[in-house]
Order: structure tokens, then C-alpha cells, then sequence
């Protein structure tokens, strides 16, 4: 007998054209949704192809070691003074002298030269100072002021002072690290995509938030459509909790598959605006890929839309029985 129910209000909602309408409510967050999909994955395989051709050897700050050349660090924001004349600069904090320099390539110690510790080594980089070096600058670390040495280094990997000799109060703690310019490329571009997937899936269970009165009315609209259909089936002797449960079968049903009917719509589209985009520009953009995560959406949909149909029901059911 739900068999029976749930057919005739199939055969009905189809000959009435109520796809149409489900249709009209389903599409737009399917595409919204499958639009950004697609953006994130794109984004991921460019910067896949993008490190691929990355070569040879960088510096990484991290808190955790990567690789095995590293020299434990601290790091955090130094002012130079020298006189009326100041400066704010992200600094180094070597507590392996020997150990940092054989990481950066530079001695540190006899970069220092006429410097004794503790001593600020500036790169060449850094001349917002203007002043004569060697000499003592005033280096304020949070709360605290030292008089330190400060002398012009050679330090062409490192874009920022290495303090040595001094303790490092306000500081972060971490590791530098050399390794290769790939792995350093691969960590930043997962970090992105890994944001830009988190933004995604928030803004796309947004955008299904925004469009639940949609399927509501949606469902409303279906319901006026196949009244007639369950006045007489319920006038044949069928009950009403079968009546319920053919209806918000059907309707859960009729979602999932005009989503899926959208969602690969959508897939055709978004290739076709590829196409045209490769033959009007030199731009090119990777294919979409519908994996399994694009099956999510549907079954989402579907089912929020069966609350949505028993809702809709129990409240027509007393106006068509009334």
C-alpha cells in the first residue's frame, strides 16, 4: 500500500511539472556550492604543479624542526635606538651560535669582529639607522633596554638582525631550518587550500541555511499540487501515517535526485566556461573533478528536505480532511 501511495503521488507531482519547481529551488545553491568546490581544487592543483618546479634550498622558520638542518631559535620584535632615531624590526636570537651559523653559511662569531657580545648583527638591507658601524645601539626587547654592539653582517639569507650573546625575553621559541625550496612551497599551499576549503564548506552550509524557506515553500507547492491525490487515497481508507510517509518519501526522493540532476548540470557548465575561457584567452584552468565530497550536497538537501515534507503534511492534512 506505501508502494502504491507513493507512486501515484510520483505519477502525479510528474504530470503536474513540480520538478520544475523543486528544480528552481535545489539549483542555485547546487551551483554556488560546486562553484567553489571546484575553485578550492583548482586552486590545490595549480600550486601542485607551481611546487613541482621549485628548486633548490630555503629558510624556514617554524616551531616545530623540519628536516634535519635546524638551530633552535627565538624570534620576536626588536627597536634599535641610536640616538633620536629608532627602528621596529622582526629580529633573531642565535642560542647556538656555532649551530646557527653553519645553517645560514655565515660565521657569526667573526662576522662580529670588533663587536664583543652580546652584539646585533644588521643586514645590508636594514640602513633606516643611518650610522656608522661599528658602534653600540640601544635595543629594547619588551621592558627591557641593553646597550649592544651592533655591526653590518654579510647575512644574505637572513633579512633581519641576528642578535647573539643575550637572552631573549618576549620572544617566540621555534627552529630555523634549511631545506628544499619544494617542501617549504608544498607546507604554504596546503596551509591555503586547507584555509580556503574550511571557507568554503562554512560558506556553502550557509548558503543551504538561506535557502531552507525556499524548499519550504517549495514543499508547500508541491503539497497544493497532489492534495486531490491524497483526498483520495485517504478517502479509499488509506491512514494517514502511510499517506505521511509516501510524502516525505516522495519529496526526499524528488530532492536528491533534481540535486543530482543539478549538480551535474553545473559540472557541464562550469566545463564549457572552461573551454570558451581557453580559446578566448591563454589562460588555463584545470578540469573540475566531481569526487565523492560533491555527493554531500544532495544527501544534505535530501535530507532536510524529509522534516521539512512531514511538517508541510500534518498541516495541509487537517485542510484537506477539514
Amino acid at each position: 500500500m506505501l508502494t502504491h501511495c507513493f507512486k501515484t503521488l510520483a505519477v502525479s507531482a510528474f504530470r503536474k511539472k513540480t520538478a520544475l519547481v523543486i528544480l528552481l529551488a535545489v539549483l542555485p545553491p547546487t551551483l554556488i556550492t560546486l562553484t567553489l568546490t571546484a575553485s578550492v581544487t583548482a586552486v590545490e592543483l595549480l600550486s601542485e604543479d607551481l611546487v613541482r618546479h621549485l628548486s633548490g634550498g630555503a629558510l624556514l622558520l617554524s616551531r616545530e624542526p623540519v628536516g634535519r638542518n635546524c638551530s633552535r631559535v627565538s624570534y620576536g620584535l626588536a627597536t634599535l635606538v641610536h640616538g633620536n632615531a629608532s627602528t621596529t624590526t622582526p629580529a633573531l636570537y642565535a642560542l647556538d651560535t656555532e649551530e646557527l651559523s653553519m645553517i645560514i653559511g655565515v660565521d657569526l662569531v667573526k662576522e662580529a669582529g670588533e663587536c664583543p657580545t652580546p652584539a646585533v648583527l644588521l643586514p645590508q638591507s636594514l640602513s633606516s639607522l643611518e650610522v656608522h658601524l661599528p658602534t653600540y645601539l640601544e635595543v629594547m626587547l619588551g621592558d627591557v633596554r641593553l646597550n649592544v654592539c651592533a655591526i653590518q653582517a654579510r647575512l644574505k639569507a637572513v633579512n633581519a638582525p641576528i642578535i647573539i650573546g643575550v637572552l631573549a625575553p618576549h620572544t617566540e621559541s621555534g627552529f630555523l631550518c634549511f631545506t628544499d625550496s619544494a617542501s617549504v612551497g608544498r607546507q604554504v599551499t596546503e596551509s591555503v587550500v586547507s584555509d580556503l576549503s574550511q571557507l568554503a564548506s562554512r560558506y556553502s552550509l550557509l548558503v543551504i541555511s538561506a535557502y531552507v524557506p525556499a524548499l519550504y515553500l517549495t514543499t508547500l507547492k508541491v503539497f497544493d499540487e497532489v492534495k486531490q491525490e491524497v483526498y483520495a487515497l485517504g478517502s479509499l481508507g488509506v491512514s494517514r501515517r502511510r499517506l505521511t510517509s509516501a510524502f516525505t518519501s516522495f519529496c526526499s526522493m524528488a530532492v536528491l535526485v533534481v540535486s543530482l540532476y543539478s549538480l551535474f548540470l553545473g559540472y557541464v557548465v562550469l566545463l564549457l566556461g572552461r573551454v570558451i575561457l581557453a580559446n578566448l584567452s591563454t589562460a588555463t584552468f584545470p578540469a573540475p573533478v566531481l569526487g565523492s565530497h560533491c555527493l554531500l550536497l544532495p544527501v544534505a538537501l535530501s535530507l532536510l528536505e524529509a522534516p521539512l515534507a512531514y511538517v508541510v503534511f500534518q498541516r495541509g492534512y487537517y485542510r484537506v480532511f477539514s
